[in-house]
Formats: structure tokens, C-alpha cells, sequence
């Protein structure tokens, strides 16, 4: 099955995921494997990969989906021992995909953005990737949006050029969806 998701992820062939993950539902955690890709193509295309994944178990088994994102957002968290760059990405697609079936983590991706930044690179890469990932579900999903915006704005003074970036963009995306 490796191989055969890694030419999905080679091509974009998200309906192939979607097959593959009609057989075997530990697609979540190879998916989840090729996030740490030397390839960044295949990394985020890998997360992409993650959305489709998910969106065939989160209708056929929805508490396995459940478990897979609690198993990300613990993959953020110091005392995991892990260093997983592309959990909040991930959990962000997933959840920019099913938001309505998971809705019960998109607080603790917020949280995400209660880090301190520049404690640690582990820190800034989870602000990055939890940035990425609401930037992805606010527009989609007005309520989480607002709560978002506030959670971003302090990041928009941010020393870091790449997270101010992704703050900024943030705050444009949720505007202008406000105004449609």
C-alpha cells in the first residue's frame, strides 16, 4: 500500500486515496508517515492526502478519526517526546474537510496558538502550522473564524517574519469572507 500511495501523493490522485482508504483505515497513519518526507511536495501533499483520508473513516468510523486527531494534537504537545512539524497542517486539513463530524477540535487547535513564541523551534513551527491550519478552516466556517481572528491579531506583531505573514494572511482571508 506504500507504494501505491506515494504515487497518489506523486500525481494528486486524491479520489485514490479516497479508494485506498475505502480498504484500510491505518491510511491515517501512513499518510501521517509521509508528512516527514524529505520531499516538501510530498509532505504537503501528504496532508492534503490526510483530508481525503479522513472525510471515507469520519463516515464509517468516526471515533477512529477522533482517536487519529487527539493522536495529533498530543504530537504538539512537549511531553509526546515527538517532533511533529506538519501535525497542526494536518489536523487543519482534516478538519477543513469535516469541521461539522469533528468539531470538538478546533478549540484545542486554537490553543495551539497560546504557545509562547521564540521559546523553542518546536514551538514556532506548531504556531506556523496551527496558523496554516486555521487560515485553511476560517473562511469555511464563520463562528470559528471570529474566535480565530482573535487569536491570530497578536501574532500580526510577531518578530518572525513567516508567522506575521501567515497572520496577516489570516486576517484578510477572514475578512473578506465576512464580507461575502
Amino acid at each position: 500500500m506504500k507504494r501505491e500511495i506515494l504515487d497518489c501523493l506523486a500525481g494528486c490522485d486524491w479520489d485514490g486515496i479516497r479508494r485506498l482508504a475505502e480498504k484500510r483505515k491505518t491510511i491515517l497513519s501512513l499518510l501521517f508517515a509521509r508528512t516527514f518526507d524529505a520531499d516538501k511536495e510530498i509532505r504537503w501533499r501528504a496532508v492534503e492526502a490526510l483530508a481525503a483520508a479522513a472525510s471515507v473513516w469520519v463516515k464509517k468510523d468516526p471515533a477512529y478519526v477522533r482517536d487519529f486527531c487527539r493522536r495529533l494534537l498530543w504530537a504538539l504537545n512537549d511531553e509526546s517526546g515527538n517532533i511533529a512539524w506538519m501535525a497542526p497542517q494536518a489536523l487543519g486539513a482534516i478538519l477543513a474537510e469535516n469541521h461539522e463530524a469533528l468539531p470538538e477540535f478546533l478549540a484545542p487547535l486554537l490553543g495551539v496558538l497560546e504557545l509562547e513564541e521564540e521559546n523553542s523551534v518546536k514551538e514556532n513551527f506548531a504556531i506556523l502550522g496551527a496558523l496554516w491550519a486555521v487560515n485553511r478552516i476560517g473562511p469555511i466556517h464563520s463562528s470559528f473564524a471570529a474566535q480565530a481572528a482573535e487569536r491570530i491579531r497578536p501574532y500580526l506583531q510577531s518578530l518572525h517574519p513567516e508567522i506575521r505573514s501567515l497572520a496577516e494572511e489570516g486576517m484578510r482571508r477572514f475578512a473578506k469572507s465576512s464580507d461575502e
